[in-house]
């Protein structure tokens, strides 16, 4: 292997793992959220897995907000 296939092995497996943090930070939240319903909370599941980026990217702008007070409140319970 060259030095430079070594460091895209690093860089994929580190995108990797950020997704796999992104992706149970956001279904965490999904089900933690009791102001969306059943059909959002799928909807959203389904785009983060055919759209992975994509859709964890604007859940994170859209509810990041949200994500922090819910997980505030769970954390002093």
């Amino acid at each position: 292997m060259e030095f430079m296939d070594i460091i895209w092995y690093i860089v994929v497996c580190f995108a990797f793992i950020a997704y796999l943090i992104m992706l149970w930070m956001i279904i965490g939240d999904l089900f933690r959220n009791r102001e969306q319903s059943g059909w959002v909370k799928a909807i959203w599941i389904v785009f983060l897995f055919v759209f992975p980026w994509l859709t964890g990217l604007i859940y994170l702008i859209v509810h990041g907000t949200g994500m922090a007070e819910r997980s505030a409140k769970e954390a002093a319970q």
